[in-house]
């Protein structure tokens, strides 16, 4: 089994995440584990009103935790992987403002029996404000989208304190601790799922990229429209973040 992680901080968009959970298409055992904190938080209430879709999607438990106090993202990850089930193998790294492709899960679960970490090397990111796709790729890196670690490496975390950047902290960090398994996932799933910006508070510099793309982003005729269901596109089109 596996244990999907959605670390939240002050995001209303959430729903975007919820929605593609909901989505997922696998026979594997999994958990969710919601971590919010400080100011603004979306509250328990909200994830309970998708538990229903979550179980008929194969989850077998939400756990949701809060804290009054602000906890930094690297922080949040070891913790949630210390609450995990005792039986999970891995962790799986879900954005807040992200879509899930729908075999994400199953990919995870699959890859994580036999690997140490799995990322796709690209995803298309949507701006919410405003209405412009554009791809990221960067093959090589161990870094990208869809990441899932092993989770006794998760629980060797240092407790440091990383706000940016930290999904690199984390891979850089286990691969010195041991020579790494790493699956990049090379498939197409990618194209049935989108990243999102404009909606969080902690990507703030990417927006640049949407008028004037550098490496590893890159212009893109694929709309949002071609990556998600007709209804969710409709809700992110008309969503103000």
């Amino acid at each position: 089994m596996i244990s999907v992680c959605l670390p939240i901080y002050a995001q209303p968009i959430a729903w975007l995440a919820m929605e593609g959970l909901c989505e997922q298409i696998t026979d594997s055992e999994w958990e969710l584990i919601i971590f919010e904190d400080e100011q603004y938080p979306n509250g328990i209430d909200f994830y309970k009103q998708y538990e229903y879709r979550l179980r008929i999607a194969g989850c077998f438990r939400v756990i949701y935790k809060y804290s009054p106090e602000r906890i930094s993202l690297s922080r949040k990850w070891k913790i949630m992987a210390q609450i995990s089930h005792d039986k999970s193998i891995g962790i799986l790294m879900q954005g807040g403002d992200n879509y899930p492709q729908p075999i994400r899960i199953q990919t995870a679960a699959d890859k994580l029996m036999t690997h140490d970490w799995i990322s796709s090397p690209q995803i298309i990111f949507y701006h919410v404000k405003k209405k412009k796709t554009i791809l990221y790729r960067k093959a090589g890196i161990g870094v990208g989208s869809d990441m899932a670690v092993r989770k006794e490496l998760m629980l060797k975390l240092p407790d440091e304190v990383k706000w940016s950047s930290v999904d690199s902290w984390i891979f850089n960090l286990i691969n010195k601790l041991k020579r790494l398994k790493i699956y990049e996932d090379i498939t197409s799933d990618w194209k049935n799922g989108v990243a999102t910006d404009g909606a969080n508070r902690i990507s703030l510099q990417r927006h640049k990229m949407f008028y004037n793309p550098n490496p590893p982003f890159y212009k893109t005729n694929i709309s949002m429209r071609h990556c998600v269901p007709a209804r969710i596109a409709d809700m992110l089109k008309k969503y103000e973040p």
